[in-house]
């Protein structure tokens, strides 16, 4: 009997601890707006470029627009860039919270 109270004084702790634990309330699940969405997507633009994943051209590209698009039935930021010289649009996807979601560059 008393290895069952122990038992179950346990498993209340951890059950009390993880409720506690998990809240709300880092900053981190903060919609993003248009202008904070051009502006994460250029921080992501420059770790791409540094992680070799995306030429440097891009670099001096501003952005072309942002809008809100539903992708697989969520909703997501769309940032793209337009290279005119060679007619491929870069779009960097985001969630509305700000997580770096894919890239894709298509012909224009």
């Amino acid at each position: 009997m008393k290895q069952l109270a122990q038992a179950i004084a346990i498993c209340m702790t951890f059950l009390v601890t993880g409720a506690t634990l998990a809240h709300e309330g880092h900053g981190h699940d903060q919609p993003l707006d248009q202008a904070t969405a051009v502006e994460t997507a250029s921080s992501k633009m420059q770790e791409l470029i540094k992680e070799g994943m995306l030429d440097e051209k891009w670099a001096t590209r501003p952005a072309a627009g942002a809008q809100l698009a539903r992708i697989e039935g969520r909703q997501n930021w769309i940032v793209f860039y337009v290279d005119t010289d060679a007619n491929v649009r870069l779009e960097l996807v985001f969630t509305t919270n700000g997580e770096y979601v894919s890239m894709a560059q298509t012909s224009v």
